[in-house]
C-alpha cells in the first residue's frame, strides 16, 4: 500500500514538474506567434493597391482603423491566452490539498484572468462607442 502511494506521490510530483515546464515557456510562444498574427497587415487585409509611384499606408487612413484593428488583433491573441491562464487557476485549486492559501491563489489567478479578458472585450465596445461618438 505505502509503495502505492508513494508511486501516486511520484507522478503527481512530475505532472507537476512538467506543467510548470511548460507554463514557463507560455510568454515565448505567444511572442512567437505575435509576428504571424500580424503579418496580414494591420489593416486586417492583404497589400493594398496604390497609383504608380505612390506607397500604401500600411496603418490604415485613420486613427480609428488603426485602433479597431490593433484591437482585433489582441483578441486573437487574448483568446488562448486567457483559456491556458484559466486551466492553470482551475489545476491550482485542484491541486491545492486542503491548503486554503494555494486555493486562494487559484481563485485570484481566475478572477484576475476573467478581469483581463472582460476589459479586453470592453475595449472593443468603448472604441465603437468612440467611433460613433466622433463620426469616424
Amino acid at each position: 500500500m505505502m509503495k502505492q502511494i508513494k508511486l501516486i506521490k511520484n507522478q503527481y510530483l512530475a505532472l507537476k514538474y512538467r506543467l510548470s515546464l511548460k507554463l514557463k515557456q507560455l510568454p515565448l510562444l505567444v511572442f512567437s506567434i505575435f509576428p504571424y498574427v500580424l503579418a496580414d497587415g494591420i489593416t486586417g487585409g492583404g497589400p493594398q493597391e496604390s497609383s504608380a509611384g505612390e506607397l500604401p499606408n500600411p496603418l490604415g487612413s485613420n486613427v480609428m482603423d488603426i485602433l479597431t484593428s490593433a484591437i482585433g488583433k489582441l483578441i486573437i491573441i487574448a483568446i488562448p491566452v486567457a483559456t491556458i491562464v484559466i486551466i492553470y487557476g482551475a489545476f491550482q485549486m485542484l491541486t491545492a490539498s486542503g491548503d486554503p492559501e494555494k486555493f486562494k491563489k487559484g481563485e485570484k489567478t481566475l478572477l484576475y484572468a476573467a478581469i483581463g479578458f472582460g476589459a479586453l472585450v470592453l475595449s472593443v465596445g468603448i472604441a465603437d462607442l468612440i467611433k460613433n461618438i466622433l463620426g469616424a
